[in-house]
């Protein structure tokens, strides 16, 4: 069941990457972080190579989850 639950989630994130036609900037993030998609987010996370910028940057896809309840 839990395998189930994490293959949802890939699949998820794989779709949203492929949907997404953009990433986001750490300029446009510090602006407001809550106004970044969550394809963006999660396109930005694989490609970036900052790690300060990607721990940033699944801190708010991690609130996001959060606020939804899911």
């Amino acid at each position: 069941m839990k395998i189930g639950f994490l293959a949802r989630r890939v699949g998820a994130v794989a779709i949203s990457i492929a949907l997404a036609s953009r990433t986001t900037t750490q300029a446009e993030f510090s602006k407001k972080p809550a106004a970044v998609s969550k394809a963006a987010l999660c396109k930005t996370v694989l490609e970036t190579q900052d790690p300060v910028f990607q721990q940033q940057l699944l801190t708010e896809l991690n609130r996001k989850r959060l606020a939804e309840g899911v």
